[in-house]
Protein backbone atom coordinates (compact mmCIF):
# COMPACT_ATOMS: atom_id res chain seq x y z
CA UNK A 1 0.00 0.00 0.00
CA UNK A 2 2.64 2.59 1.05
CA UNK A 3 4.40 2.18 -2.40
CA UNK A 4 1.15 2.13 -4.47
CA UNK A 5 0.17 5.65 -2.41
CA UNK A 6 3.98 6.73 -3.18
CA UNK A 7 3.42 5.82 -7.22
CA UNK A 8 -0.02 6.74 -7.55
CA UNK A 9 -0.06 10.14 -8.85
CA UNK A 10 2.50 9.29 -11.50
CA UNK A 11 0.58 6.17 -12.30
CA UNK A 12 -2.39 8.16 -13.06
CA UNK A 13 -1.67 11.37 -15.09
CA UNK A 14 -2.91 10.01 -18.27
CA UNK A 15 -6.96 9.34 -16.45
CA UNK A 16 -8.20 9.14 -20.52
CA UNK A 17 -6.01 5.12 -20.67
CA UNK A 18 -7.36 2.59 -17.90
CA UNK A 19 -5.81 -0.67 -17.64
CA UNK A 20 -7.77 -3.37 -19.57
CA UNK A 21 -7.99 -5.23 -16.22
CA UNK A 22 -9.32 -2.66 -14.02
CA UNK A 23 -13.08 -2.89 -12.87
CA UNK A 24 -14.08 1.19 -11.94
CA UNK A 25 -14.80 3.13 -15.47
CA UNK A 26 -13.65 6.26 -14.98
CA UNK A 27 -13.45 7.97 -18.34
CA UNK A 28 -14.65 11.13 -17.82
CA UNK A 29 -17.47 9.91 -19.40
CA UNK A 30 -21.01 9.71 -18.50
CA UNK A 31 -20.65 6.00 -18.27
CA UNK A 32 -18.00 6.23 -15.50
CA UNK A 33 -18.99 3.81 -13.31
CA UNK A 34 -20.11 4.83 -9.69
CA UNK A 35 -18.08 3.00 -6.33
CA UNK A 36 -18.40 2.32 -2.92
CA UNK A 37 -15.53 2.31 -0.10
CA UNK A 38 -16.13 1.09 3.24
CA UNK A 39 -13.44 1.60 6.03
CA UNK A 40 -12.80 0.51 9.34
CA UNK A 41 -10.79 2.09 12.04
CA UNK A 42 -10.14 -0.44 13.93
CA UNK A 43 -9.55 -3.18 11.47
CA UNK A 44 -7.83 -0.98 9.44
CA UNK A 45 -9.81 -3.03 6.01
CA UNK A 46 -10.98 -1.39 3.23
CA UNK A 47 -13.72 -3.23 1.30
CA UNK A 48 -14.71 -1.36 -1.99
CA UNK A 49 -17.57 -2.37 -4.79
CA UNK A 50 -18.00 -1.30 -8.23
CA UNK A 51 -21.59 -0.14 -8.10
CA UNK A 52 -21.61 -0.66 -11.77
CA UNK A 53 -21.75 -4.20 -11.75
CA UNK A 54 -25.45 -2.98 -10.18
CA UNK A 55 -25.96 -0.52 -13.11
CA UNK A 56 -25.09 2.29 -10.88
CA UNK A 57 -22.83 4.69 -13.17
CA UNK A 58 -22.59 8.54 -13.49
CA UNK A 59 -25.80 8.28 -16.07
CA UNK A 60 -28.20 6.41 -14.49
CA UNK A 61 -27.59 8.50 -10.82
CA UNK A 62 -28.04 11.71 -13.09
CA UNK A 63 -31.24 10.55 -14.32
CA UNK A 64 -32.40 9.35 -10.97
CA UNK A 65 -31.42 11.88 -8.71
CA UNK A 66 -34.61 13.69 -8.25
CA UNK A 67 -36.84 9.99 -7.95
CA UNK A 68 -38.29 9.01 -4.49
CA UNK A 69 -39.02 5.80 -2.79
CA UNK A 70 -36.85 2.64 -3.09
CA UNK A 71 -34.61 2.99 -6.37
CA UNK A 72 -32.04 0.65 -5.78
CA UNK A 73 -31.13 -2.09 -3.02
CA UNK A 74 -28.21 -4.16 -3.65
CA UNK A 75 -27.50 -7.24 -1.56
CA UNK A 76 -23.73 -7.29 -0.38
CA UNK A 77 -23.93 -10.92 1.43
CA UNK A 78 -23.63 -12.14 -2.24
CA UNK A 79 -19.98 -10.92 -1.72
CA UNK A 80 -17.60 -13.29 -0.09
CA UNK A 81 -15.31 -9.86 0.83
CA UNK A 82 -17.65 -8.02 2.45
CA UNK A 83 -18.60 -11.06 4.38
CA UNK A 84 -15.37 -11.19 5.42
CA UNK A 85 -14.91 -7.37 6.18
CA UNK A 86 -18.18 -7.29 8.08
CA UNK A 87 -16.26 -10.59 9.86
CA UNK A 88 -13.50 -8.80 11.53
CA UNK A 89 -14.92 -5.34 11.19
CA UNK A 90 -16.05 -3.11 14.12
CA UNK A 91 -18.92 -1.53 12.87
CA UNK A 92 -19.53 1.48 15.34
CA UNK A 93 -16.05 2.30 13.74
CA UNK A 94 -16.67 2.00 10.27
CA UNK A 95 -17.82 4.77 7.69
CA UNK A 96 -18.59 4.57 3.94
CA UNK A 97 -18.28 6.81 0.72
CA UNK A 98 -19.80 6.47 -2.49
CA UNK A 99 -18.41 8.83 -5.36
CA UNK A 100 -18.40 9.04 -9.37
CA UNK A 101 -16.61 11.43 -11.42
CA UNK A 102 -17.37 12.30 -14.93
CA UNK A 103 -17.14 15.41 -17.56
CA UNK A 104 -20.37 16.76 -19.01
CA UNK A 105 -19.62 18.72 -22.22
CA UNK A 106 -15.95 19.43 -21.53
CA UNK A 107 -17.28 20.50 -17.87
CA UNK A 108 -16.05 18.83 -14.85
CA UNK A 109 -18.87 17.12 -12.85
CA UNK A 110 -18.48 14.65 -10.14
CA UNK A 111 -21.00 12.77 -7.16
CA UNK A 112 -19.85 12.67 -3.82
CA UNK A 113 -21.71 11.72 -0.61
CA UNK A 114 -21.05 14.03 2.55
CA UNK A 115 -23.62 16.49 4.39
CA UNK A 116 -21.81 19.16 4.12
CA UNK A 117 -24.88 20.50 1.06
CA UNK A 118 -23.14 24.01 0.25
CA UNK A 119 -19.58 23.14 0.22
CA UNK A 120 -18.71 23.21 -3.48
CA UNK A 121 -21.27 25.86 -4.41
CA UNK A 122 -19.16 28.93 -6.37
CA UNK A 123 -16.02 27.18 -6.53
CA UNK A 124 -13.62 28.61 -9.28
CA UNK A 125 -13.47 25.72 -11.79
CA UNK A 126 -9.66 25.22 -10.95
CA UNK A 127 -10.68 23.99 -7.74
CA UNK A 128 -13.93 21.73 -8.67
CA UNK A 129 -11.19 19.72 -11.97
CA UNK A 130 -8.54 19.06 -8.50
CA UNK A 131 -11.56 16.90 -6.90
CA UNK A 132 -12.15 15.36 -9.95
CA UNK A 133 -8.99 14.50 -10.97
CA UNK A 134 -8.32 13.14 -7.37
CA UNK A 135 -11.46 11.04 -6.92
CA UNK A 136 -10.34 9.51 -10.23
CA UNK A 137 -6.68 8.82 -9.08
CA UNK A 138 -8.40 7.39 -6.30
CA UNK A 139 -10.84 4.65 -8.41
CA UNK A 140 -6.98 3.86 -10.00
CA UNK A 141 -6.33 3.38 -6.77
CA UNK A 142 -8.92 0.07 -6.46
CA UNK A 143 -8.47 -1.12 -9.60
CA UNK A 144 -4.95 -1.58 -8.72
CA UNK A 145 -6.11 -3.59 -5.91
CA UNK A 146 -8.55 -5.29 -8.97
CA UNK A 147 -5.57 -6.45 -10.46
CA UNK A 148 -4.32 -8.71 -7.54
CA UNK A 149 -6.27 -12.22 -7.29
CA UNK A 150 -4.73 -12.78 -3.47
CA UNK A 151 -6.55 -9.39 -2.89
CA UNK A 152 -9.91 -10.04 -4.05
CA UNK A 153 -13.01 -13.11 -4.34
CA UNK A 154 -15.10 -11.06 -6.67
CA UNK A 155 -13.92 -9.22 -9.74
CA UNK A 156 -16.50 -6.13 -8.37
CA UNK A 157 -14.59 -5.86 -5.35
CA UNK A 158 -11.56 -5.27 -3.32
CA UNK A 159 -10.61 -5.82 0.51
CA UNK A 160 -7.30 -4.77 1.17
CA UNK A 161 -5.65 -3.77 4.79
CA UNK A 162 -5.03 -0.45 5.40
CA UNK A 163 -2.76 -0.38 8.36
CA UNK A 164 -0.03 1.62 7.06
CA UNK A 165 -2.27 4.47 6.29
CA UNK A 166 -3.68 6.09 9.31
CA UNK A 167 -7.20 6.94 7.56
CA UNK A 168 -7.89 3.83 5.62
CA UNK A 169 -7.30 4.31 1.29
CA UNK A 170 -10.43 5.97 1.56
CA UNK A 171 -9.39 8.77 3.32
CA UNK A 172 -6.05 9.19 1.27
CA UNK A 173 -6.77 11.58 -1.12
CA UNK A 174 -4.96 14.64 -1.61
CA UNK A 175 -8.14 17.12 -1.61
CA UNK A 176 -10.82 15.70 -0.50
CA UNK A 177 -10.81 12.55 2.04
CA UNK A 178 -11.30 12.75 5.71
CA UNK A 179 -10.85 16.91 5.57
CA UNK A 180 -11.72 19.02 8.40
CA UNK A 181 -13.15 21.70 6.05
CA UNK A 182 -15.25 19.28 3.96
CA UNK A 183 -15.95 15.42 5.18
CA UNK A 184 -17.54 12.88 2.58
CA UNK A 185 -17.63 9.90 5.03
CA UNK A 186 -20.72 8.71 6.83
CA UNK A 187 -21.49 6.01 9.49
CA UNK A 188 -22.19 2.82 8.86
CA UNK A 189 -25.87 2.42 9.72
CA UNK A 190 -27.01 6.19 8.81
CA UNK A 191 -27.95 8.06 5.74
CA UNK A 192 -26.14 9.47 3.18
CA UNK A 193 -26.44 12.16 1.54
CA UNK A 194 -25.33 12.39 -2.49
CA UNK A 195 -24.34 16.11 -3.56
CA UNK A 196 -23.96 16.35 -7.57
CA UNK A 197 -21.39 19.54 -8.59
CA UNK A 198 -20.96 20.94 -11.51
CA UNK A 199 -20.19 23.93 -13.10
CA UNK A 200 -22.58 26.75 -14.37
CA UNK A 201 -22.40 26.85 -18.25
CA UNK A 202 -23.93 30.46 -17.83
CA UNK A 203 -21.09 31.80 -16.19
CA UNK A 204 -18.68 31.15 -18.51
CA UNK A 205 -18.08 27.58 -17.18
CA UNK A 206 -16.30 29.33 -14.18
CA UNK A 207 -18.61 28.61 -10.59
CA UNK A 208 -19.76 25.46 -9.73
CA UNK A 209 -23.36 24.87 -8.64
CA UNK A 210 -24.14 21.86 -6.08
CA UNK A 211 -27.49 20.03 -6.22
CA UNK A 212 -28.75 17.26 -3.12
CA UNK A 213 -30.24 14.14 -4.34
CA UNK A 214 -34.18 13.36 -3.78
CA UNK A 215 -33.27 9.93 -2.44
CA UNK A 216 -30.30 8.92 0.33
CA UNK A 217 -27.96 5.85 0.32
CA UNK A 218 -27.58 3.66 3.11
CA UNK A 219 -24.98 1.31 3.91
CA UNK A 220 -27.02 -0.99 6.73
CA UNK A 221 -27.05 -4.85 7.23
CA UNK A 222 -26.17 -6.73 4.21
CA UNK A 223 -27.87 -3.79 2.10
CA UNK A 224 -26.85 -0.95 0.63
CA UNK A 225 -30.06 1.09 -0.55
CA UNK A 226 -30.84 4.40 -2.39
CA UNK A 227 -34.03 5.10 -1.37
CA UNK A 228 -36.07 8.62 -0.34
CA UNK A 229 -36.35 8.94 3.61
CA UNK A 230 -39.50 7.70 4.88
CA UNK A 231 -41.10 9.86 7.97
CA UNK A 232 -41.51 7.68 10.72
CA UNK A 233 -44.46 5.70 10.63
CA UNK A 234 -47.07 6.49 13.42
CA UNK A 235 -48.37 3.17 15.21
CA UNK A 236 -51.57 1.84 14.42
CA UNK A 237 -52.49 2.31 18.96
CA UNK A 238 -51.81 5.64 18.31
CA UNK A 239 -54.31 6.12 15.57
CA UNK A 240 -56.90 4.37 17.11
CA UNK A 241 -56.37 6.58 20.37
CA UNK A 242 -57.03 9.91 18.37
CA UNK A 243 -59.94 8.41 16.61
CA UNK A 244 -61.30 7.51 20.67
CA UNK A 245 -60.36 10.90 21.13
CA UNK A 246 -62.33 12.62 18.25
CA UNK A 247 -65.17 10.07 19.08
CA UNK A 248 -65.74 11.87 22.66
CA UNK A 249 -65.06 15.52 21.56
CA UNK A 250 -67.98 15.08 19.30
CA UNK A 251 -70.27 13.35 22.40
CA UNK A 252 -69.61 16.25 24.36
CA UNK A 253 -69.93 18.53 21.54
CA UNK A 254 -73.75 17.08 21.53
CA UNK A 255 -74.19 17.06 25.07
CA UNK A 256 -73.38 20.96 25.48
CA UNK A 257 -75.80 21.34 22.30
CA UNK A 258 -78.69 20.00 24.35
Amino acid sequence: MKKLTKTLVAATLALGTVSANATILFDNSLNADAWMSVYDSSSKNTFTLNLGSAGLNWSTLFAEKNTTGVVHDIDLSAYADWNTFKASADLTTTEYVIASAASIVSRPGFMLTGADNTFFANMARPAIEGVNLHLNIHANAINADYIDPLLTSSPDTTLVNDADIAQGKHAGSLSVWGSASYNPNTAYGQAADLNLITLHSAHRRTSSTQEVFASQFKLAGDSLTLSSVSAVPVPAAVWMFGSALLGLAGISRKRNAA
